[in-house]
């Protein structure tokens, strides 16, 4: 079997999205979420596609006063790669990042945010890519110019006021609305008739 490399990225973000979405261990679902961003940045890059999804959602974070784990404001692309990537280094860098890992959320979002924004940069964007991205822009309060009036907006509205477990759930029933995970063994019974 023959497949690009954005295939096979667009592929890995989307089992990321679906596992972290069903609470699957977070180091794995980064190292996916991460891996495939990097790729998907790269052919990004190298294709000229354009930057402009990409660079309203970081205007919308640094306009929002998006405040970095150290404290400082978000400031620059440069500082917020350097946050998403501090996790994954540690992961993958033993020599660098001696004993124990902290696995958060945060930087996991963002990667699979940035990959999303590079898929629909490509055209290559997938249904569980944005569900993806609506879910962590309503649960953040990040780029409400981006956000259309559509059902899934709709459904997640007060993301951003729920418990991380409700916020989760609701993005995983979404996630299996309307047929999008239909192939074993990435089905979910559980969720198969949620409301939307």
């Amino acid at each position: 079997m023959i497949r690009t490399k954005a295939e096979v990225a667009c592929l890995l973000l989307d089992r990321a999205i679906w596992q972290y979405f069903h609470g699957d261990d977070l180091a794995v679902v980064h190292n996916m979420a991460h891996a495939a961003h990097t790729v998907l940045r790269d052919v990004a890059k190298a294709s000229h596609a354009d930057r402009h999804f990409e660079a309203r959602l970081f205007a919308s974070l640094k306009a929002q006063g998006v405040v970095m784990p150290d404290g400082s404001a978000l400031e620059s692309h440069r500082q917020f790669a350097d946050f998403m990537n501090a996790q994954a280094n540690g992961l993958k860098h033993a020599d660098r990042e001696r004993g124990d890992l902290s696995i958060e959320p945060e930087p996991i979002q963002a990667a699979m945010a940035l990959g999303c924004s590079h898929a629909v940069q490509l055209g290559i964007v997938t249904r569980a890519q944005i569900v993806c991205l609506v879910w962590i822009a309503r649960r953040s309060n990040a780029a409400p110019d981006l956000l259309q009036d559509t059902p899934m907006a709709r459904a997640f509205e007060g993301l951003n006021t729920m418990g991380r477990e409700e916020a989760l759930e609701v993005g995983a029933k979404f996630l299996c609305a309307d047929g999008i995970n239909t192939t074993a063994p990435f089905t979910c019974p559980r969720h198969a008739t949620a409301p939307f």
